[in-house]
């Protein structure tokens, strides 16, 4: 290995026991690695502008500032993909179960990656589905026992933003995302004479594991614990993309990335970044001996950020494919 690949592969140091900080790296082809952490990041989160960037190690949701590259504490999440960010980039959306031998709660919390602040905005008295983002209604919304559940995104006696008032196309319906699979709901009409309607998505029946909602909200694409990638559009019956895990889809074209599973014969060989057009897929890394996961892409900076399976640190890819 050359010297200066393993330095800005070590040089990173602790700051604080709420912040890390990581020596930059210099642009060079291939993945870099831009931060370092004591146990594996997993379920990557970029915030729509770019700046943010959310994962979980174990239970713990943690925020990484990309512009001074502080590492915030969040809070504890439950398994899976219970966090998502609103549109404007700086507030995360996230769930807190608190379970006993008796009953449940869930908490739905918002972060501000700005203030480092976090507020309680709602609490349910059951456990519920996985926050599922809207940009045609630029509303949040969570599945319960009670039925879709709607959730406000500002914090207390907050004017709203912008983003939050503006008027959109609702669509045909909405998506959400659960434990147990996608599922595609449409409101009916008030008159009743169309009555508001529940399906799950057929997939390969196993949970799921981590979806993406694409920029316009009129798609989604998730990956199942079996280790498959579907995707739908306005509702339709789901597409199977591909072996393979971590969608994410670009945020403005109509392609999806996700870690694509190498076979050798019918058995997973390994993980790499690869990319879904509308016809055709293509590998973007070749990696032999490590399994690429979570990829997220960051318009803007035309990049890409991932994670490497058995490794703590997060990569960076700095180009755009």
């Amino acid at each position: 290995m050359q010297i200066s690949k393993f330095i800005a592969l070590f040089a990173f140091f602790w700051v604080g026991h709420r912040a890390l900080a990581a020596v930059p790296v210099s642009p060079e082809k291939g993945p870099q690695a831009v931060l370092r952490l004591g146990d594996a990041p997993e379920m990557l989160r970029l915030d729509p502008k770019g700046r943010f960037l959310a994962f979980r190690q174990g239970e713990v949701l943690k925020v990484l500032d990309l512009k001074d590259s502080s590492v915030h504490r969040v809070g504890v999440v439950p398994t899976g993909p219970a966090y998502t960010w609103a549109p404007d980039g700086f507030r995360l959306i996230y769930l807190d179960t608190k379970a006993n031998s008796k009953t449940t709660a869930t908490n739905i919390e918002i972060f501000d990656a700005a203030l480092a602040a976090t507020k309680t905005i709602r609490t349910l008295d059951s456990a519920t589905g996985y926050p599922t983002m809207d940009a045609r209604t630029l509303g949040a919304y969570v599945f319960t026992p009670a039925g879709l559940t709607a959730v406000k995104l500002d914090f207390p006696d907050d004017r709203l933003a912008k983003w939050q008032i503006a008027h959109r196309n609702h669509g045909k319906g909405k998506y959400v995302a659960t434990a147990g699979g996608m599922l595609w709901f449409e409101s009916g009409d008030s008159k009743g004479s169309d009555p508001a309607k529940m399906t799950r998505l057929e997939d390969d029946g196993s949970a799921l594991e981590s979806f993406s909602m694409s920029p316009d909200g009129s798609a989604v694409a998730w990956a199942t614990v079996e280790g498959y990638v579907y995707r739908s559009i306005d509702g339709a019956s789901p597409e199977l993309v591909d072996r393979g895990r971590d969608p994410a889809w670009h945020p403005e074209k109509g392609e999806l990335l996700y870690a694509g599973a190498r076979m050798s014969g019918n058995k997973i060989a390994g993980y790499d970044l690869k990319v879904a057009g509308s016809r055709d897929k293509r590998f973007i890394t070749n990696t032999a001996y490590s399994d690429e996961r979570w990829p997220q892409w960051d318009k803007a900076a035309k990049r890409i950020f991932h994670t490497v399976a058995r490794t703590t640190d997060i990569f960076m890819i700095d180009q755009e494919p």
